[in-house]
């Protein structure tokens, strides 16, 4: 596979979605619309302050990890803080896919379901956790953005394009960022071309850089800090990357889904071998979603109809799992397709952890210790609840960070959650 790298420069755009032609640069053919306006940009948030309730869900398969939850403990709260709607082109409306922090702020991105190639990306300011403000806005109207990733003052994008100036559609885009999107005469993006159909996740470690492609055909391609292939790995379906350090290691996991699913751990240092490997049960289901979180002493994993994995860092083991929900109904009280309730996502702070389970909306469960421990401990791990967030929505994500909770609802955008429990007292570090 033929991967390379092509650089361009853009004029100022600072344009309302839709409301103009978009540029479209000659060399790359890329179209981009940006949105800096700031009225405009505060009509998309709406601040909520409402209480969001946790109901108890059944096991209607019987499967183990999901019978009827406990309640909520009576000292922890949740706070729905604000919504921010998802972004418009030509009367489609795009979905949120991942949210990544970094600091202050939150990076939301956005692709669209279909044979569109469309997508977007948000900048949201969240050092007043009661205030976010939705900064800045872009519209790629030729590119799915389905992963991203903040390191320094470069923002990695890693999606689907439908350019037939590249080898195939999966692409890495890499924006340099000051603030807002402004793609001025002395910025620059990036495009480099991956294997197979899309862009599935990125990560940075260090002077490396990690990125997903697939399914069929896929790849771990591992880049350099000037973008040129430092490796590239044969992969099948490769969803999630994670890369870690602690104890004088340092490495990167990836989930793979398929038939073969499975958890595969690189050593940083020599990245072109993996170093061990951990069968997993579940990610299955074609083009679906996993991920893959590393903390202190666990992993956690969105394995897809294999639920919520907790993996203990210390010899790969499976320390707990949460089933993915089965039989849920909808609005309408017509059974789910269990295909659309899978996990696509799981993240944890404190004592408790969430599951993205698509249209069965987000899950929350909780452990006698912390997640972010020095111990594999998962003693009373258990299901919570689904949170009560309106009707049901598609959940491609959850991140977890101190007391804030961010969902990427697909349609239903961004929700910004507080979860205040005695358990958790810190704070939202800057460490742009």
């Amino acid at each position: 596979m033929n991967i390379r790298v092509k650089t361009i420069s853009l004029a100022c755009c600072a344009i309302l979605a839709g409301a103009c032609t978009p540029l479209e640069d000659e060399k790359a053919s890329s179209k981009i619309v940006v949105n800096n306006d700031q009225s405009v940009l505060a009509t998309y948030i709406t601040e909520k302050n409402e209480t969001v309730e946790v109901t108890e869900v059944s096991n209607t398969s019987n499967k183990p990890g999901l019978f009827s939850a406990p309640k909520l403990p009576t000292e922890t709260t949740l706070t729905l803080l604000a919504e921010i709607a998802p972004p418009e082109y030509d009367d489609k409306t795009l979905q949120a896919t991942e949210v990544h922090l970094n600091g202050s702020k939150a990076y939301v991105s956005y692709n669209y379901s279909g044979d569109t190639f469309l997508g977007a990306v948000d900048i949201i300011k969240i050092n007043d956790e009661d205030n976010p403000e939705l900064t800045s806005r872009v519209v790629f109207t030729d590119t799915d953005i389905n992963a991203i990733e903040r390191k320094g003052s470069k923002l990695y994008l890693a999606g689907a394009t439908e350019d037939e100036s590249f080898d195939s559609p999966a692409i890495l885009k890499v924006i340099e960022l000051d603030g807002a999107f402004t793609f001025d005469e002395d910025s620059s993006m990036s495009n480099v071309d991956l294997a197979s159909f899309a862009g599935t996740d990125v990560d940075v470690a260090s002077d490396l850089i990690y990125v997903a492609s697939g399914a069929t055909g896929g790849k771990l391609t591992i880049l350099n800090a000037d973008l040129s292939v430092n490796t590239s790995i044969d992969m099948e379906d490769p969803r999630g990357i994670s890369s870690w350090r602690g104890s004088g290691e340092k490495g990167v996991s990836v989930i793979t889904g398929g038939d073969d699913a499975k958890l595969t751990f690189f050593d940083e240092d020599d990245p072109t071998t993996a170093a061990s490997e951990l069968a997993i049960t579940g990610a299955s289901i074609d083009n679906a979603k996993a991920t893959v979180e590393r903390n202190k002493s666990i992993t956690l994993l969105g394995a897809g109809e294999g639920g919520m994995q907790v993996i203990c860092n210390d010899d790969n083991t499976v320390a707990g799992s949460i089933a993915a929900p089965t039989g849920v109904l909808d609005s309408e009280s017509n059974v789910l397709d269990n295909e659309k309730t899978v996990t696509n996502a799981s993240s944890a702070a404190g004592r408790f952890a969430y599951m993205a389970n698509g249209e069965a909306g987000v899950y929350m469960a909780k452990i006698d210790g912390s997640f972010d421990g020095n111990s594999c401990d998962m003693t009373g791990l258990e299901l919570i609840g689904q949170l009560q967030l309106g009707d049901l929505i598609s959940v491609n994500h959850v991140t977890a960070k101190n007391d804030l909770l961010f969902v990427a609802s697909g349609l239903g955008g961004l929700k910004i959650i507080r979860v205040d429990d005695t358990n958790t007292d810190d704070e939202v570090e800057d460490d742009e």
